[in-house]
């Protein structure tokens, strides 16, 4: 394997991938909001909206989570709030999926009436199912379903009830499930309840944002969205040890945003200190979500990885070469082995398997517990502990056995080194 060859982002483009947590309005690209921009502005040059790209430009991704809803407020909300913009935006993002390597996408919306713009939450739901049908008719590349969001910060529970009968009523035309998003810190989600109660009884499925923010993972709230009896969770970034556990046993899939959590310092650090890496050890199923972008995140992990894996067989070779010195270095067979039997112990990871003194912990008896301590899996090839071990009894042996030969410490020198 060629360590040193670079993360070719055309091949981690052309991984066919599954898209579960993809907001409308969060998908649309920077390239797609000036060019319905600058159809608004040759329509009515007082549009009162900033160019987007002054407000988003190419390349900055620093946004916190205030910084974030203020751009939406400004600008997304403002410029998709007709349904020709709605369609462009729609089949815009659709594409950018595709073209991303997605396959199956799950994409989710809060479905939003315009009044100035006379447009009903029936009409803007048409227009985003009659886009995805029609993009449909023209690929068979992208299987593409809809989820429908309640806005925690905005949505009444009277409202809740409404889009979830919409979502019943459209499920023969794509709608898979029920979402709980909008701005963490803001709401009380105890209100939902009864919409999620009558979501899960018509058999859609739930996802929800969980422990986005410090002030959306307090032990009540997150009670509360258990009770929902969610399918699947969002974010999962500041859920404590107790609600982890309850996560874990009731094997519940998650949806780990990792280019939104670092770019938004939803989390501290960068791709490597991503809770991924804990949540991972885990039974939950684990989607890593938010596309477009993907890739460039997957090449990010993909080339750190790298990096640091070229780092450790560096270390690896370095201590290799010092064992094998050391063993030169020896005055006899037996020194040898001792040497050869000490270093490749510390190597595989078997540190208590260096030959002591005496030995006497080779008659202690390993408890259940001591797991750390236990041989791995045989593995052809490969020196195991229990051979470390037996090695270690042969080499004790040998201070007070004559019959243990040059010979055999010469065959034991080859077999470690």
């Amino acid at each position: 394997m060629d360590l040193s060859a670079p993360v070719d982002s055309a091949f981690v483009k052309a991984l066919p991938k599954v898209e579960l947590h993809a907001h409308l309005s969060g998908s649309i690209s920077r390239q797609c909001l000036p060019e319905i921009w600058k159809r608004k502005k040759e329509i009515d040059p007082q549009l009162p909206i900033e160019d987007p790209l002054l407000l988003m430009p190419r390349g900055k991704v620093d946004y916190t989570l205030q910084t974030f809803f203020q751009v939406f407020s400004k600008l997304i909300y403002q410029l998709c709030n007709d349904l020709e913009s709605l369609t462009y935006a729609t089949n815009s993002l659709l594409e950018d999926f595709l073209n991303d390597g997605v396959r199956y996408l799950e994409l989710r919306t809060i479905p939003r009436a315009t009044p100035e713009s006379a447009i009903t939450q029936e009409a803007y739901l048409n227009t985003v199912l009659d886009t995805i049908q029609n993009f449909k008719l023209r690929t068979q590349e992208m299987s593409v379903f809809l989820i429908l969001a309640l806005d925690r910060g905005n949505t009444t529970a009277t409202e809740a009830m409404r889009i979830v009968d919409l979502a019943i009523t459209n499920k023969p035309r794509g709608v898979v499930g029920i979402d709980l998003c909008g701005n963490p810190t803001q709401g009380d989600v105890t209100v939902y309840r009864d919409a999620f109660a009558r979501a899960k009884a018509h058999g859609l499925g739930v996802t929800l944002h969980f422990a986005e923010t410090p002030a959306s993972g307090n032990p009540t709230e997150l009670a509360a969205l258990l009770s929902f009896q969610p399918d699947r969770l969002g974010h999962v970034i500041h859920v404590p040890d107790e609600f982890k556990r309850e996560i874990a046993r009731r094997r519940l899939g998650l949806e780990l945003c990792m280019s939104c959590n670092v770019h938004a310092k939803l989390i501290d650090g960068g791709f490597l200190d991503h809770h991924f890496g804990e949540w991972r050890h885990e039974e939950c199923p684990i989607a890593l979500c938010q596309l477009p972008g993907l890739a460039k995140t997957l090449k990010s992990i993909t080339t750190a990885k790298i990096h640091e894996l070229s780092k450790q067989w560096a270390l690896f070779d370095k201590r290799k070469d010092e064992i094998l010195a050391d063993a030169d270095a020896a005055p006899n067979l037996r020194a040898r082995a001792r040497t050869l039997l000490d270093g490749v112990s510390r190597l595989e990871g078997y540190p208590m398997d260096a030959l002591d003194e005496d030995d006497i912990d080779l008659d202690v008896d390993l408890s259940a517990d001591d797991s750390d301590l236990k041989m791995t899996s045989p593995v052809i090839g490969q020196l195991q502990a229990v051979d470390l071990t037996n090695i270690r009894r042969f080499l004790l042996q040998g201070k007070y056995d004559a019959s243990v030969t040059k010979a055999t410490y010469s065959m034991r020198v080859d077999r470690a080194s």
